[in-house]
Formats: structure tokens, sequence, C-alpha cells
């Protein structure tokens, strides 16, 4: 059986259709994955920086607005709803005040 003899067996069966669908739904993962995790990352800067800065607005709507501007920086802003936005920040905030006072206990 040549090559090209093998690959039309395999088109006409429609695995290699079946194979193709499989490799963009596990691309597809993999780039919502990415995305989460650099969300999830930059949740957290956010947060750490809006802690850090005078306060001129709450800690949340700093961290909201600087999550907001990266995720539009990065061509991400339609991705992810402003209720996703806004528990991504609350959760960084918690997170982050979680550890500060772990933290001071231990010292």
């Amino acid at each position: 059986m040549k090559i090209d003899d093998f690959l039309l067996m395999l088109f006409n069966s429609n695995i290699l259709l079946a194979l193709a669908i499989f490799i963009i739904k596990l691309l597809r993962a993999q780039t919502k994955n990415k995305n989460l995790q650099m969300f999830e990352t930059w949740a957290l800067q956010a947060a750490e920086l809006a802690l850090a800065l005078p306060h001129t607005q709450t800690n949340y709507e700093r961290a909201a607005a600087i999550l907001n501007d990266r995720l539009a920086a990065n061509h991400l802003a339609k991705r992810f709803s402003a209720e996703q936005v806004s528990a991504g920040v609350n959760w960084a905030i918690k997170t982050l005040t979680q550890t500060e006072v772990l933290s001071n206990e231990r010292h």
C-alpha cells in the first residue's frame, strides 16, 4: 500500500477530519488555559499595584481599572466579562490580604 492510498483511505473514512477536529479543540483549550493563567497573574499584579499606590480610589476600583487596561492592551478585553473581571479582582485582593495576614502572623 502506497502512502497516497493510505492517506486517501484516511480521508475517505473521516479519520483525518476527526483528527483535525480533535487538534483544533485541543489548541482552543490550551489557548483558553493560557488566557486564564494570564488573567489570574494580571489580576494579582493589578491588586498588588492598587494596594501599593496612594489612595485616590478604592483598591477594588484601581485594580479593576489596571486589569481592564492590561486586558485591552493584549486584545483580550472581549474575552472577559465585567463580572469575570470583578470576580478576578475580588479574588486577587482577598488572596493578597490573606497572604499579608499570614506573613504578619509568622513574624
